[in-house]
């Protein structure tokens, strides 16, 4: 039998941390790229904003597709989309970055925190429906750490109430170096 690295045996993983954690986000083409539309002024509104969202509409299978500039921001769009207006009600994974909740409070609707399966950090579907009342207007869900919440069983609970679903699978930019 092997020994454990931790006790003096072989290491299984042998990637420098230092080096694959801090590999540049962005690659030269995409800075060149960024660059040339900003010294064109076109930061927002362009016809290459259009053409990227067309295509990625196209990519995706939507009808539609807006391009943000974060993951945040792309959350307040999805609220917008779906109809959520002030005092109504979205609930939330009570296990949950800030940036979650921020455009819901944004929009001056309620976040309502639900609990979380205590194996994937996910929303648990049956508290989802126990915190459902007439003001409710969408869930947003968060797929944490790469752990897909129960979609069968959420995509069930929201068509019975006529909800917006709403996902965040948003990542960190990079790993977390303790």
């Amino acid at each position: 039998m092997n020994q454990l690295a931790l006790l003096g045996g072989e290491k299984a993983v042998r990637l420098d941390y230092e080096k694959v954690g801090n590999r540049p986000l962005v690659t030269e083409k995409g800075l060149d790229a960024a660059v040339r539309l900003m010294k064109k002024g076109e930061i927002s509104q362009s016809p290459t904003v259009k053409a990227f969202e067309k295509r990625f509409a196209d990519y995706a299978g939507a009808q539609y597709a807006v391009a943000c500039n974060n993951g945040t921001a792309a959350l307040d769009c999805a609220l917008f989309a779906v109809g959520v207006r002030p005092g109504e009600e979205v609930i939330v994974p009570s296990y949950t970055f800030w940036a979650t909740v921020v455009p819901i409070l944004a929009e001056h609707a309620v976040p309502v925190f639900c609990d979380v399966d205590r194996d994937t950090f996910c929303v648990d579907p049956e508290d989802i429906e126990r915190k459902i009342t007439p003001k409710t207007k969408a869930i947003m869900l968060v797929h944490v750490w790469g752990n897909p919440c129960n979609m069968d069983a959420i995509l069930k609970i929201a068509k019975r109430h006529h909800l917006g679903v709403i996902e965040d699978c948003s990542r960190p930019a990079r790993a977390a170096s303790w």
